[in-house]
């Protein structure tokens, strides 16, 4: 289950991204970034490349 912070980051996703998205770009280390990807996973499944920058 998605907690509250990636239901709204999954909502963005959802309506900004193209739906036919295959990359997703994480800028940063932590824990934003990481329920920002584990929302786009939820809302954008065919994701297959990530791009991540920083440690």
């Amino acid at each position: 289950m998605l907690s509250v912070l990636e239901q709204f980051q999954g909502v963005g996703i959802k309506y900004f991204s193209r739906e036919d998205s295959k990359v997703v770009g994480i800028i940063g280390p932590g824990v934003m970034s990481k329920t920002a990807f584990d929302a786009a996973m939820a809302v954008r499944d065919q994701i297959d490349t990530v791009k991540n920058k920083g440690t």
